[in-house]
């Protein structure tokens, strides 16, 4: 059915655009800023670390944004990156945090200058020399730049002492030992850099990672761990003397592997994108304003009330009844069971409604639409999940359906383990290697299973509580938005 011009929904239509990933002018206009976040605009914080979806590249996005005649950023993305050209760089005799130090410090202060080409607060003479020198804009093209840069007949003049490029020329080749080249290009930003901030963002590192990579002794977890000291390492360097910011994106499974003594010091450098759910509200409200091109309320300021007011604007009703009882429960707290409490979660929740009830001209998500899109919303998660954990266990969408064999929600730890053990001559080699508790043990980390707690209908997901264990008396149980999807009660 058609819908009629005069009685559409712009709001509703303005959610069903929403993508799950939005750059440019879309992140602009979306993004929402916590207060956490505004410690990586000075420096204060320089890693970033959440599970997939949680907004690490939203954020990212947004530094972007953020620049104009005195701000620039750059991002690495490292999409397709051959990590191996970094493993060349392995220096023996260091301990394994700091083995890959230099080279991340090379690619940050090489990225540095290429940045300030941008300043025309910058000498025209070093401009102009990056510009004649140097590999041209960055874009997205990580890659390419890198094999460039590290290749054995790249060289680079450079300002020696800040005195003019015809007079003081040093020329600086990748035959140079690799600290030295990084202890020349310090020199050289420490003589040229000017009060504007800088920012280098390191984003999409885990597009490399495999199985191979995961588990701490792999080239990939100690290039990311010289990453890591590096960052450190820059921010100390030029902390109150220049507004020079690293800031590194992690998925929190990848960090998890990292090694280090001082790994417990990197604490207070570290946002975690763990999501209150009072800050999940406002930010799922900003959204919907945001679409419908109107503010909140006057005057009202509690999350619960505003998340109530948003949604007024999409749902016919804003609560949702309990197994058809007279008490009901507050819509956001339904999507959010039915979630992992990250943005992305939220977004395609409210993206899969407004779509279909658009499809079947509703200008409001009806209760009859909302409640049918149960298994389109099960499917997203696990197709998110297959895509988050198909490097680690090769084979699970054939752990999937021995999950949900017996139909049942609730299942306890001894009786999965035996029926993944009668199983394994059925998986590929690397899942079967893993064993029946090392694949559980993967599907409690991603919060596929929880921990079913004493207390009747409440459970417990990493997702909630990093530090979570189970151990073979524990009774699992299947998140709940996976339930539809897996065909599990």
């Amino acid at each position: 059915m058609a819908m009629d011009s005069a009685t559409e929904n712009p709001c509703l239509k303005a959610v069903a655009a929403w993508k799950l990933e939005e750059r440019g002018e879309e992140n602009a206009r979306y993004f929402f800023e916590t207060q956490r976040i505004t410690g990586l605009y000075s420096g204060e914080s320089c890693f970033v670390i959440g599970r997939k979806g949680s907004g690490k590249t939203a954020i990212a996005e947004h530094i972007l944004n953020m620049q104009d005649h005195s701000t620039f950023a750059q991002t690495l993305s490292f999409r397709n990156f051959p990590f191996n050209i970094l493993a060349q760089f392995d220096q023996e005799g260091f301990s394994t945090s700091s083995r890959f130090t230099n080279i991340w410090k090379y690619i940050t202060y090489m990225t540095m200058l290429r940045t300030f080409a941008k300043n025309h607060a910058i000498s025209a003479e070093l401009r102009a020399l990056i510009d004649e020198e140097m590999p041209q804009d960055l874009g997205r093209a990580t890659s390419s730049y890198i094999q460039q840069i590290t290749d054995r007949s790249f060289g680079l003049k450079i300002l020696s002492s800040g005195g003019s490029a015809s007079t003081k020329n040093a020329y600086l080749t990748n035959e140079t030992a690799i600290y030295e080249r990084v202890a020349i290009l310090e020199n050289i930003i420490d003589q040229h850099i000017d009060k504007s901030t800088y920012y280098i963002l390191y984003d999409d590192l885990d597009d490399d990672y495999d199985r191979e990579s995961a588990h701490p002794e792999s080239t990939y977890a100690k290039l990311l761990g010289g990453l890591f000291k590096a960052t450190v390492d820059i921010k100390a360097r030029f902390a109150r003397r220049a507004n020079f910011y690293p800031i590194v994106f992690l998925r929190d499974d990848i960090y998890d592997l990292l090694r280090s003594n001082n790994k417990a010091k990197l604490m207070s450098d570290i946002i975690d994108l763990r999501w209150q759910n009072s800050v999940l509200s406002d930010m799922v409200s900003h959204r919907i304003f945001k679409a419908a091109a109107c503010s909140p309320p006057e005057g009202v300021t509690d999350s619960s009330a505003l998340m109530e007011t948003a949604l007024g604007l999409l749902f016919d009703s804003t609560r949702v009844s309990l197994n058809g009882k007279r008490r009901t429960r507050p819509l956001m707290s339904e999507i959010e069971r039915r979630s992992y409490g990250r943005p992305r979660d939220i977004i395609a929740y409210l993206q899969l409604a407004a779509s279909n009830a658009l499809q079947k001209g509703e200008t409001m998500i009806s209760v009859e639409t909302r409640k049918n899109l149960d298994r389109l919303y099960s499917e997203y998660l696990i197709t998110d999940l297959i895509d988050e954990l198909h490097t680690r266990i090769p084979d699970i969408e054939e752990v999937f359906a021995i999950v949900s064999s017996s139909g049942k929600a609730s299942l306890r730890y001894q009786d999965l383990e035996v029926a993944l053990k009668d199983n394994l001559d059925q998986f590929s080699a690397h899942t079967a290697a893993l064993g029946p508790r090392g694949i559980i043990d993967l599907l409690v980390k991603s919060s596929v299973l929880g921990k079913q707690l004493p207390v009747e209908n409440q459970q417990e997901f990493r997702y909630q509580n990093r530090f979570i264990r189970v151990s073979s008396n524990d009774k699992l149980y299947i998140h709940r938005g996976l339930h539809s999807g897996l065909v599990v009660s």
